[in-house]
């Protein structure tokens, strides 16, 4: 005995894939483009009280994300500042009041579809002379 199908009966199958298909491409449409942030400090490592400048790369697929991005830099979890990107590159100089190893993160925040990253580095600040031991 053959099935038959009719317009109802494939209504009631097709409406939900549909439907699910429609949330698959609305998914990934929206959840944006990931990024990905590196951060370098120079010179690194410093002296007590040298300027240093912390720079964050911010890329998407190998290229440079909008200009326009906001960067927001800290240093041992505390805000030291924050940068604007142009080409990709955000930058902003500080200066390190007490020796030791220092965490340094760049927060990109997202602009338009490229989603939020962050990067971290080390930052190795000296006494005078240099002297790290």
């Amino acid at each position: 005995m053959k099935r038959k199908f009719n317009r109802s009966s494939l209504l009631r199958v097709a409406v939900p894939i549909i439907a699910l298909l429609i949330l698959c491409v609305a998914s990934v449409a929206f959840s944006g483009y990931p990024t990905v942030t590196k951060v370098t400090t120079s010179p690194n490592p410093s002296t007590i009280g040298e300027s240093v400048t912390v720079t964050a790369t911010v890329t998407v697929y190998y290229h440079a994300v909008p200009d326009g991005g906001t960067v927001n830099f800290y240093a041992r979890r505390n805000w030291i500042g924050s940068g604007v990107t142009a080409n990709g590159v955000a930058s902003i100089t500080t200066t390190f009041y007490t020796k030791g190893h220092w965490s340094v993160e760049a927060k990109y925040a997202g602009v338009q579809v490229w989603r939020p990253s962050h990067g971290f580095t080390e930052q190795l600040v000296c006494a005078a002379g240099r002297n790290c031991l």
